[in-house]
């Protein structure tokens, strides 16, 4: 029986909160929000049973190269990084479907490894 589940094309701001740091529907929050609220992230890997979150994948095509998506990457980044989200990316879709099997066979069942890239 398969340990994890996948979801695909989940919006960031269903699997995150926002900073603590700021003030609840201030401008800033209401800006970061509307913000969060448009990304999403190809996949979400979540643990069969409880439906917690193991890993945030990302498949970066062409797209990933324009310099606004490569700031909204960095802020994705930093956004899964505060929710304890792992983030596994890469420009091959092969070498991004071995990281993450391999991922997942080693410190996937921790939920503690740092954003992985290639």
């Amino acid at each position: 029986m398969k340990r994890w589940y996948l979801c695909p094309q989940v919006r960031v701001a269903d699997i995150v909160q926002l900073n603590g740091n700021i003030r609840p529907r201030s401008r800033q929050w209401w800006q970061l929000f509307r913000m969060v609220s448009q990304w999403h992230v190809d996949v979400v890997i979540v643990e069969r049973r409880s439906f917690s979150i193991v890993a945030a994948v990302e498949l970066d095509d062409a797209s990933h190269l324009r310099p606004e998506r490569r700031r909204r990457d960095i802020l994705l980044e930093e956004v899964l990084r505060q929710a304890g989200i792992p983030l596994l990316r890469s420009h091959d879709a092969r070498k991004l479907l071995q990281m993450t099997g391999e991922w997942l066979n080693t410190t996937g069942a921790d939920q503690q490894s740092p954003e992985h890239r290639s």
